[in-house]
């Protein structure tokens, strides 16, 4: 059960490392389309649906470790909570910057 949970807890951290990539990459998209009058100079992207769909998988990955837990027992629950706290740390310190890019 350990083994699985560390495992989903990677993929989660892997998911927020490409949220990380993607919202700057919109953030770029942005400032570029801001700079650029001339629309024809403007390339179409999938960055925004990208980055809404790694947020999704995210979410959805941080709640699934959150439900493991409750079957773990207290002292496996003890190591992993501090871990699941940084993780949402992390996350929450993008929110500003994801309502801005979404």
């Amino acid at each position: 059960m350990e083994q699985e949970w560390a495992a989903r807890f990677e993929q989660a951290e892997g998911t927020l490392k490409r949220i990380g990539t993607l919202l700057a990459w919109r953030e770029l998209e942005i400032r570029e389309r801001r700079e650029t009058c001339d629309t024809s100079m403007q390339i179409a992207t999938s960055t925004k649906d990208d980055l809404k769909a790694q947020v999704g998988a995210f979410v959805g990955a941080f709640f699934t470790l959150n439900e493991q837990q409750v079957v773990c027992s207290r002292a496996v629950r003890a190591r992993q909570t501090p871990h699941l706290q940084e993780l949402w740390k992390r996350f929450q310190s993008l929110e500003l910057r994801l309502a801005k890019a979404l």
